[in-house]
């Protein structure tokens, strides 16, 4: 193709000179993606007819414009050569602007927002397939019609007033109500603007409608639950608390309110160890702390028996359970308390008269049975040796019941002595503790040692009882169910501590406990609880089993002034 005259809009628009084309030809100039677009051209124009193409120049600047191509053929010379008269329009904006027009119609069509166009009138022009889905109406059924076929008779005036802001050029945002084509109303948040063309001149009104009924019904439930778990904290009998992850008090119902003594707002925002007495309130941001860093829980998911603290200073037990909750990026701790004042209170009473009984009986057998033995046994050695003197041959028979009825002495005198272990003078726990080792060697024939190095002297039976029996239950376990082959008891007193402490040489303490445990190891910690003892109970990396129980010194705790016979003695006797 040969080119005979170049226009000077050439130049402006590809920005080379005009003889490029005499010399390097058109083709060289299109965007060899486009070139495509110009297949089939010269068959077109060689038939007699005008063509017009869209496609890329390629710029002297190495830049991208688009053309629109008009070209005509004007005559056919006798050899065939055909004369064609072309022009060429620079469409650059134009494309990009109906590019980004169609872009926008995209986004519109399949908006999950209904977008309605309406005329200054409020006319229906168009709508997009988010409207059919929310509103149930297709394009054809609307187009045409008013929006108003949309709006509630109670909302006529308010949508009036919204269409004439509009057209002052205002834009109205609003959360109304619509109805859909099978007449159900649905709550929307509708936006209403003014439509503008390339003058400015207002052409039309455009609004966007955003179906709210799933936000309305999750909001809905939402308070549902809310008013719910408000209604179960405020009724509920057990104190609840929330705190943050810093050990800030978030939330407290009323139960908490009643146990603590405090308003709820007296106590928002403020740290929770307010609430629990020393060391726990000196200890409880560490431990905290120490579980946000590690992860290593020491009461939340399991829950235990600790002291709480009043408004008015007044310490009492309860049961406390926590759990946490995550929450965005962070967290909330939930505790849920339990006064355990009336329980332990009842359960004081129960071991007391459990003590009483097992007193009343070791009485019983010591005056009762314990004589009855020993008048037995005073007519059975008289019976012996008045057979001796006869020479009879059944005075050995004599001399054996009169044996077994002293051994039956013996025991029913151990028994009541372990029912009843504690006497209300000084040095009753030592005693105690010195007999209960004999006892032990006596009924289980293994080696038992009492040692108390310095006399401790107690004239408080109660304290003395419980630590008896922590002891005694240690031993039994010991016994049947570690197998122990010698056990040691010691009681000693180190500076203003009293400590009481059983070990034995047995298979040790399971490291994890059976899902049946007993009522011993349970009791233990109770009976320790009450005088305010430390209980420890240790595998021994050697073998065996040491527990401990460890109290305050009283002060009932008499001081020894006897010479430490009675209290420095190893009860230890072989069979």
């Amino acid at each position: 193709m040969a080119f005979n005259w170049t226009a000077g809009a050439f130049t402006q628009i590809t920005g080379h000179p005009a003889n490029r084309l005499q010399k390097r030809g058109w083709e060289e100039l299109v965007y060899p993606k486009d070139k495509p677009l110009l297949k089939g051209r010269t068959a077109v124009l060689l038939s007699g007819r005008g063509d017009v193409r869209e496609y890329r120049l390629i710029t002297a600047d190495g830049h991208l414009r688009w053309i629109r191509d008009f070209a005509q053929p004007i005559r056919t010379e006798s050899n065939g050569k055909v004369f064609v008269i072309a022009s060429a329009q620079e469409i650059t904006a134009a494309k990009r602007s109906r590019e980004e027009m169609n872009r926008l119609a995209s986004i519109v069509e399949y908006s999950q927002d209904a977008v309605m166009d309406m005329t200054l009138d409020g006319v229906i022009v168009s709508w997009n397939l988010a409207a059919e889905r929310i509103y149930g109406y297709s394009l054809k059924e609307v187009k045409g019609r008013t929006g108003t076929l949309l709006v509630p008779a109670d909302r006529m005036g308010k949508t009036a007033r919204i269409l004439s802001a509009v057209r002052r050029g205002g834009v109205t945002q609003l959360e109304t109500v619509r109805i859909r084509k099978d007449r159900t109303l649905i709550p929307v948040a509708l936006i209403a603007g003014p439509v503008h063309d390339a003058s400015g001149q207002l052409v039309g009104i455009s609004t966007i409608h955003r179906d709210m009924s799933q936000l309305r019904n999750a909001e809905s439930a939402l308070q549902e639950s809310a008013s719910k778990t408000a209604a179960i904290l405020t009724t509920m009998v057990d104190g609840a608390i929330t705190i943050d992850e810093n050990g800030m008090i978030d939330s407290m119902n009323p139960a908490a309110e009643r146990l603590f003594g405090y308003v709820a707002a007296d106590v928002l925002g403020r740290n929770v160890k307010m609430l629990m007495p020393e060391p726990y309130h000196s200890e409880h941001d560490e431990y905290l702390g120490n579980y946000l860093r590690t992860g290593m829980a020491k009461i939340i998911g399991i829950g235990r028996e600790v002291i709480g603290k009043r408004k008015n200073g007044a310490t009492f037990p309860m049961d406390l359970a926590v759990s946490e909750v995550l929450i965005g990026q962070g967290r909330l701790f939930t505790g849920i308390v339990r006064d355990l004042t009336d329980r332990k209170r009842l359960e004081r009473q129960i071991l007391e008269i459990s003590d009483r009984e097992q007193r009343r009986i070791g009485q019983d057998l010591h005056d009762g049975l314990g004589q009855q033995l020993a008048g037995i046994g005073f007519l059975s050695k008289s019976l012996e040796q008045r057979l001796t003197k006869k020479k009879v041959g059944e005075s050995a028979d004599a001399r054996q019941i009169a044996q077994l009825v002293s051994e039956a002495i013996a025991q029913a005198r151990g028994m009541a002595h372990g029912l009843h272990p504690v006497d209300l003078s000084a040095t009753g726990l030592m005693s105690a503790l010195r007999e209960l080792a004999s006892t032990v060697e006596n009924t289980f024939r293994i080696p038992c040692t009492f040692k108390c190095e310095q006399p401790v002297l107690l004239s408080d039976n109660a304290v003395g009882t419980h630590i008896y029996r922590i002891a005694q239950e240690a031993v039994n376990n010991a016994i049947k169910h570690g197998k122990a082959r010698y056990v040691w008891i010691v009681l000693l007193r180190a500076r203003d501590t009293i400590t009481a402490s059983v070990r034995d040489d047995g298979i040790g303490f399971p490291e994890v406990l059976p899902e049946k445990k007993g009522m011993g190891l349970q009791t233990m910690r109770y009976r320790a609880a009450l005088i305010g003892a430390t209980l420890s109970i240790l595998r021994l990396p050697t073998g065996g089993t040491r527990v401990d129980c460890a109290v305050r010194e009283p002060e009932t705790v008499l001081q020894g002034e006897t010479d430490g016979k009675d209290g420095k003695q190893s009860s230890r006797r072989t069979s």
